[in-house]
């Protein structure tokens, strides 16, 4: 509701002049406003920011308005597909030498690769048809990627490969030229039989994975296939059962499977699923970033840890099994989507959605040395909501990963406290509080919430 006398733009020009009033007072006296609040939180805060300045993501010299979405190891050589361009042209497949230092076009060039398997001295490529062209298959380079030959599958679009010992398997999706499912070689992939038997009809096996004897694929769906879900097979793909015990919601995908020592990670458009069991039962594992960071697109491990790709905002990590998850993203450049993780020669890489290759050492995110932008108490899990009114309230929003002592206070500029909110232990999970804003005047206010040794400031603008 308006004061008497205040026109709809006055208004407007009254909730601007506080919003930039607000940002240039936040930004002005942060530094002030934190020690005035917690002085051991200024140290907290200067601390990572100093260790964000020194963590460092490095882009690599390979097409950046690429998607890629496969790497692929083979000795003292990484291997990324790339597509560039859209539906025709650019792309194929790069090569580096010298752990990511420079890349080199070495081949199937206008061709859309997905997915790359090695086995015995041999590197296998899956792709594609670009746009409405006919095209795909599984390519076989046996000189570490000079050259490249269609060995099989052809015409089919192949989005998943996998090594079982000597057995090549690969997964398919349905489209106007053939039906998806699972496809196996036993001679270096020379020759295939569909081993699909359990499998729903014309189903889009996005992700395939191998733990000892068990292959497990991940399957999708599209305007032709069925929906998401995880099956399993014993007997080098004779015969799948659904694996699916404890799985919620996957409608939609299973995008990446990834084994980690005796763990079985799933990554889907709904989050991370564990299994420690060889995938009898599963366990939801994404707390504290699925609900804002979307699905998960990627995998790669490194000993015990585990690193998973987003389709939102980067990149985390967990060294637990999924209890806990710390982002290690900061850096990379306008980053939206992962599509692609691997790890090679004591560095990650990432491939992104149009955004290219960036690597970054291990020692900066595992071992302790590197103190990530957020964990999962974090920034992005901690927001404000305000409304506008002679009696506005403001909703204040934030998750635990576990249980904690919290404290959520507001102060004004000053660094005098105003209101506080909440000072108690609370239990792992979201909550939300409502701070009465109806006896404060207009203008800008913080609000500190602290957990453990976590602390974060956000700033609220008051209208009236």
């Amino acid at each position: 509701m308006l004061k008497p006398g205040l026109t709809t733009s006055s208004a407007y020009d009254n909730a601007h002049r506080i919003l930039n009033a607000c940002s240039t007072e936040s930004q002005t006296n942060e530094s002030a406003l934190v020690r005035k609040i917690l002085p051991p939180v200024a140290i907290v805060i200067t601390f990572f920011f100093t260790n964000m300045v020194n963590a460092q993501w490095i882009q690599a010299d390979v097409p950046t308005a690429g998607w890629v979405p496969a790497f692929a190891i083979s000795g003292s050589a990484i291997f990324a597909g790339i597509d560039v361009n859209g539906f025709r042209g650019g792309g194929g497949i790069f090569r580096s030498l010298d752990t990511g230092a420079s890349w080199t076009s070495v081949g199937l060039r206008n061709t859309e690769v997905t997915s790359f398997a090695a086995s015995g001295g041999a590197i296998f490529a899956g792709a594609q048809a670009k746009g409405f062209d006919i095209g795909g298959g599984v390519f076989r380079s046996t000189n570490n990627g000079r050259s490249w030959t269609l060995v099989g599958l052809a015409n089919t679009d192949v989005v998943s490969l996998a090594v079982s010992g000597s057995a090549l398997f690969a997964g398919t999706r349905s489209t106007d030229h053939g039906v998806g499912g699972v496809f196996l070689s036993t001679n270096y992939g020379m020759s295939w039989v569909a081993v699909d038997s359990g499998l729903p009809e014309r189903c889009y096996v996005a992700s395939l994975a191998v733990s000892g004897s068990t292959v497990f694929a991940g399957t999708g769906q599209n305007d032709y296939d069925a929906g998401g879900d995880i099956f399993r097979s014993t007997n080098n793909g004779t015969s799948w059962n659904a694996a699916d015990s404890g799985l919620t919601s996957i409608d939609t995908w299973v995008e990446w499977l990834a084994v980690s020592e005796s763990a079985i990670f799933a990554g889907a458009e709904n989050g991370v699923f564990l299994s420690t069991n060889n995938g009898t039962s599963w366990t939801s594992v994404d707390y504290g970033f699925k609900d804002y960071y979307g699905d998960v697109s990627s995998f790669a491990t490194s000993g015990g840890a585990i690193f998973a790709g987003t389709g939102a905002n980067g990149i985390f990590l967990s060294t637990n099994n999924g209890k806990s998850w710390t982002s290690v993203d900061y850096g990379l450049s306008n980053l939206t989507i992962v599509t692609s993780l691997a790890v090679f020669g004591g560095a990650l890489f990432a491939g992104t959605e149009s955004n290219g290759v960036w690597r970054r050492p291990l020692s900066e995110m595992i071992g302790g040395t590197y103190h990530p932008r957020r964990t999962v108490l974090n920034q992005s899990n901690f927001r404000t909501l305000s409304s506008i009114g002679a009696n506005a309230n403001v909703t204040i929003e934030f998750s635990l990963p576990q249980s904690d002592k919290v404290t959520v206070a507001v102060y004004n500029l000053s660094g005098h406290e105003l209101a506080s909110l909440i000072n108690k232990n609370l239990s792992q999970g979201s909550y939300s509080i409502t701070w009465n804003t109806g006896n404060v005047a207009p203008g800008c206010y913080a609000v500190q919430l602290k957990a453990g040794s976590n602390a974060y400031i956000k700033s609220i603008p008051i209208f009236r």
